[in-house]
């Protein structure tokens, strides 16, 4: 038969060797054209959310959602962050003045935002960021180191003391400074609770504040557009 004789001839081998080599060839087109979705997949993820490193930590300058990728800077020191740029991620506003205090050697600022938020800053056991809201009277008051009951969350206590304060404007101007009291206390579930008595005023401020992750915390300089969206 043609088969039997073309089997044994050096023909057949040749042939079989082509259709091994287009096998491998189709493979490596399918393997090209699945890496290339899948990297396809991932740009139009982007952004992409900050990742904190050991040099500090990382956010993203974003002018619009749908750039991509965003521009990453290291997070400005968070004793510096300028009057007029603008703060996401858990807190949203644009900063417009600040509040230093210093209690002896231990310094921290609060940046006070549009919409009536504070931003509170300090560095006692590394970089840490609270957004506060100030609360409507309450008469609540400290009862020594005893904890605290506000609008169903149970605080404990965390720590008392006195400070001097300075505030600054949006020109970086002195309009004031002065001393206060302050008695700070801590939920379970990453929640603040402050009271605050300023100069001769016997009436406490109370304020509620929440923990805002470094790696979720967005920073615009001043003068860089920002979308409604990054600030909500």
């Amino acid at each position: 038969m043609k088969i039997s004789r073309y089997m044994h001839s050096g023909g057949f081998m040749e042939a079989v060797l082509w259709s091994i080599l287009a096998v491998v060839v189709i493979g490596c087109a399918v393997v090209f054209l699945a890496w290339r979705r899948q990297r396809a997949s991932v740009s139009r993820a982007w952004p992409m959310p900050a990742k904190a490193t050991g040099d500090g930590a990382k956010v993203e300058v974003v002018k619009h959602l749908w750039q991509a990728p965003p521009t990453s800077i290291s997070l400005p020191d968070i004793f510096e962050l300028e009057v007029g740029a603008s703060v996401g991620g858990d807190g949203a506003g644009r900063i417009l003045g600040a509040v230093t205090y210093r209690e002896s050697k231990y310094t921290w600022k609060e940046y006070f935002l549009t919409g009536g938020k504070w931003l509170g800053a300090d560095k006692d056991e590394g970089d840490r960021l609270i957004l506060w809201e100030r609360q409507p009277a309450s008469g609540l008051e400290p009862k020594g180191k005893a904890p605290l009951t506000f609008n169903g969350v149970h605080y404990g206590y965390e720590e008392r003391g006195t400070a001097t304060y300075s505030v600054r404007d949006d020109a970086g101007s002195l309009t004031g400074e002065g001393s206060m009291e302050y008695v700070d206390y801590v939920a379970p579930n990453g929640h603040y609770l402050s009271l605050e008595r300023y100069d001769d005023d016997q009436d406490w401020e109370v304020s509620v504040g929440s923990l805002v992750p470094i790696n979720a915390f967005r920073y615009t300089p001043p003068g860089q557009a920002v979308s409604e969206t990054e600030l909500r």
